[in-house]
C-alpha cells in the first residue's frame, strides 16, 4: 500500500485503465484531467505548486456547488456537513464512497472504486489533489487539517481510504491556504483537536442533554444495522431527522432516502402510493406507477405517522416485511424489495393495538428498536444551544444579517413549555427575527400575529386601512392555524374536518401563513 501526504507516492502514475468503466462524470474529474494536462506542459518541477493551486480551486468550487445545493450558503459547515459533501464530491465522480462515524479528531473516508480508473489518470498527482481540495474545505469550515490517503488497500487492493486528522481549533478563523507551506522537520506538533460532544456535533444534532445523548448513541449503535426502527415522539421533536441520520450513518447512504407520510395519503390511494400500480389497474391510472418502495431500491423507506394507515394497507404492509416482496396493484409481477424501514409516530402505538385500530402482529414486526425523541420541555438543557444552532440557518433562510439572542428573550425561551417542541421554536425565532429592529432579538413572537412593544404603532393610522385589515385577518388565520395543529396533534386532516375545508386547503394556508404542514416537517 501507499501514502501520499503532498509529495509523490513510491511507484509511477499509471497510464493505463484498468477496464473499470463508469458513465458517471464530475467536477472532480474534469479538475483532474486538467491537472494532468496542466502537468504535461509545466513539467514536474513545477508539481507541488501547481497540485496545491488545483486542490484549492477545486475545494472552492465544491464546496460552493454543495452549499447552492444544500441551501447552506452563508453557515459553516460541521462535521456531518463536511463528510456529507466529501462523500458526494467522490460519488459524483463515480466512486464508490462512504464515511465512518467519527473518532475523536479523526475523520475517515472510505472509497471502494476510485473514480479516475477509467480515464487511466490514477496516480499520485490525482491523489494529492484530492487531499489538497479536502484539507482546503476543511480550514474554511473546521479548522486546519491534514489529509493523507491510504492507495491499494482493501481485499482487491483497489480501495483507498483518506484519513483527515483535524489540527486546529475549529473556532479560529481560517480562510483558503493558497500560500501554505508544509511544517519542517524538527517542529512542535500542533495540538490535536477533540471534537466537542462527539458523536452529536459531528451528526449535526443538539444533545447536551443526557436523555438526547442516549439517543445519539441508539442511533449511532443501530444505524449500521438492517433492524426495523420505530421512532417515537411528539409532534415536532424531529422524527425525520433521526431517521435520516440512521440513513447516512449506514451503508445505504449512496441509495435513496424515501420520506413519507402516512398522515397525508388519501385511504383509497395508499396501497399505489406504496407499492405503485399497473397501467389500467384502476380508473385514472394511464401509466405504469412506480410506488415509494420501488423508489427507495436499496436505500432506506421512512414511514412517518404509521399509525394512520389503514388495516388493508397495514396487512399489505406486513407481508412485505415479512417476505420482502410485493406486487404492484393490478400486477402479477412479484417484486423484490431490500429496502430497510424506518417508521415513526407520534401516538402510543400500544393504545391503538388495544383498541383494534392497529395489527398486533404488525407491531411487533416493526417495534425492533424503539428510538423515543423527548419532547423539548423534558430536556432544557438543549434550548438555548438548539436556539443558537438554528438561528444562522434562519437568517441565511430569510435573508437576514446574523442576529442574535438579548436576556429578555433568552428569558423567555427558557420559561415557555413549548408544546411544539423544535418545530414551533423555529417558526417563533423566524417571527422574531423578521420582527425584530436590530441584529439582537430582544423578545421571542410566541403567536404569529404577535407585534414587538415597539411596533404596536402600526394601528395608529401610519399603515393604509385595507393593509391593516388584511394582515389582522391573515394574522388571525394563522393564528388558529397554529394552534389548531397543536390541538389536533399535526393531523391535516382533523385540522381541515375542524375548518370544513379539504386537506388540500389546509396544507395551502398552512403554507401561505409560514408554517410547516406534516409534509414539510422534521
Amino acid at each position: 500500500m501507499s501514502s501520499v501526504r503532498g509529495r509523490k507516492v513510491d511507484g509511477k502514475e499509471d497510464g493505463q485503465g484498468r477496464g473499470v468503466a463508469t458513465a458517471q462524470s464530475g467536477p472532480l474529474r474534469a479538475f483532474a484531467r486538467h491537472l494532468l494536462d496542466t502537468l504535461a506542459q509545466v513539467g514536474h518541477n513545477d508539481g507541488d505548486r501547481v497540485v496545491s493551486e488545483f486542490g484549492v480551486r477545486a475545494g472552492e468550487f465544491l464546496e460552493t456547488s454543495y452549499r447552492l445545493r444544500t441551501g447552506l450558503r452563508d453557515v459553516p459547515l460541521n462535521v456531518g456537513d463536511y463528510l456529507n459533501l466529501a462523500v458526494h464530491v467522490l460519488e459524483s465522480s463515480g466512486a464508490d464512497a462512504f464515511a465512518p462515524p467519527p473518532e475523536g479528531q479523526s475523520l475517515r473516508l472510505v472509497n471502494r472504486h476510485c473514480p479516475f480508473e477509467d480515464m487511466g489518470v490514477c496516480g499520485p498527482w490525482v491523489c494529492e489533489m484530492a487531499c489538497r481540495l479536502f484539507e482546503d474545505i476543511a480550514a474554511r469550515n473546521l479548522g486546519d487539517a491534514e489529509v493523507t490517503v491510504e492507495t491499494g488497500a482493501g481485499p482487491r487492493g483497489r480501495d483507498c481510504r483518506f484519513f483527515i486528522r483535524l489540527t486546529a481549533d475549529r473556532s479560529a478563523p481560517v480562510g483558503p491556504r493558497r500560500n501554505r507551506q508544509p511544517a519542517k522537520g524538527g517542529g512542535a506538533a500542533p495540538a490535536a483537536l477533540t471534537l466537542d460532544a462527539p458523536p452529536a456535533k459531528a451528526l449535526g444534532i443538539v444533545a447536551e442533554s443526557q436523555a438526547m445523548r442516549r439517543v445519539v448513541q441508539v442511533i449511532t449503535t443501530v444505524a449500521p444495522t438492517s433492524a426495523t426502527v420505530l421512532v417515537a415522539g411528539e409532534t415536532g421533536v424531529g422524527k425525520e431527522l433521526v431517521a435520516r441520520l440512521l440513513h447516512q450513518l449506514s451503508g445505504r447512504r449512496g441509495a435513496p432516502f424515501v420520506a413519507v407520510n402516512c398522515g397525508a395519503i388519501p385511504d383509497t390511494l395508499v396501497e399505489s402510493a406504496l407499492f405503485g400500480h399497473e397501467r389500467g389497474a384502476f380508473t385514472g391510472a394511464l401509466q405504469q406507477h412506480k410506488g415509494f418502495f420501488e423508489r427507495a431500491g436499496a436505500g432506506t423507506l421512512f414511514l412517518d405517522e404509521i399509525d394512520s394507515l389503514s388495516l388493508a394497507a397495514q396487512s399489505r404492509l406486513l407481508r412485505v416485511l415479512q417476505e420482502g416482496e410485493f406486487e404492484r396493484v393490478g400486477g402479477r409481477q412479484v417484486l423484490r424489495t431490500p429496502a430497510r424501514l424506518v417508521v415513526a409516530t407520534n401516538r402510543s402505538l400500544e393504545d391503538a393495538v388495544r383498541a383494534g385500530r392497529f395489527r398486533q402482529d404488525l407491531y411487533y414486526r416493526i417495534h425492533i428498536v424503539r428510538v423515543h425523541i423527548p419532547p423539548l420541555r423534558e430536556r432544557p438543557e438543549d434550548l438555548m444551544p438548539l436556539a443558537e444552532h438554528l438561528l444562522p440557518r434562519l437568517a441565511h433562510r430569510h435573508g437576514r444579517s446574523p442576529m442574535s439572542l438579548g436576556p429578555r428573550a433568552a428569558a423567555q425561551l427558557s420559561s415557555y413549555p413549548w408544546p411544539g417542541n423544535v418545530r414551533e421554536l423555529e417558526n417563533a425565532l423566524s417571527r422574531s427575527m423578521l420582527l425584530a429592529e436590530g441584529p439582537v432579538i430582544e423578545d421571542i413572537l410566541l403567536a404569529p400575529g404577535e407585534l414587538p412593544p415597539a411596533q404596536g404603532a402600526i394601528a395608529t393610522g401610519e399603515v393604509p386601512w385595507r393593509a391593516f385589515r388584511d394582515r389582522i385577518l391573515r394574522d388571525a388565520e394563522a393564528r388558529y392555524l397554529e394552534a389548531a395543529m397543536q390541538r389536533f396533534q399535526g393531523d391535516v386532516r382533523g385540522v381541515a374536518q375542524a375548518m370544513g375545508m379539504t386537506p388540500r386547503a389546509v396544507y395551502l394556508k398552512l403554507r401561505s401563513s409560514g408554517l410547516r404542514a406534516e409534509r414539510d416537517r422534521h
